[in-house]
């Protein structure tokens, strides 16, 4: 599971780069989860073309490569969970990704079935994890 972390101030610039570095980052496969966690977050400079732009490129990277993937936005705020229903609805009927947006932590967690070692992990704001990966088949 990739988990990214945003903390203040959103920006379109911050959040596109934080989505798409992460394919680079050696041992990355496109078949981890994703775990969006926008709970540190305090504003949010996103308008509407910023969610469609990367919704369509999320369609267009998981087209690429053909990999399906569950991805969980935890946004507990109103403006946060907003946006992310949108980027969801945006995603439309892609088959290869299964988006929800949650506004806790244990709603995240189940719908990507992590471990309670991972939840606790994640609950308490970790710095660095080091849990054994398991593939879905």
């Amino acid at each position: 599971m990739i988990w990214l972390r945003y903390w203040g101030n959103l920006t379109r610039s911050e959040l596109y780069a934080m989505m798409t570095g992460y394919r680079n980052v050696p041992d990355y496969d496109p078949a981890f989860d994703v775990l969006q966690d926008f709970r540190g977050t305090e504003t949010n400079e996103l308008t509407y073309s910023d969610v469609s732009m990367m919704a369509e490129n999320t369609k267009a990277f998981r087209q690429k490569v053909g990999v399906e993937v569950r991805l969980a936005l935890l946004a507990p705020g109103d403006l946060g969970f907003g946006m992310g229903r949108m980027f969801t609805t945006l995603l439309g009927n892609c088959p290869l990704i299964n988006a929800d947006v949650f506004r806790d932590l244990e709603g995240a967690a189940a719908f990507l079935d992590l471990s309670a070692q991972a939840r606790t992990l994640i609950g308490n704001g970790a710095n660095s994890l080091s849990i054994s990966v398991s593939h879905r088949t």
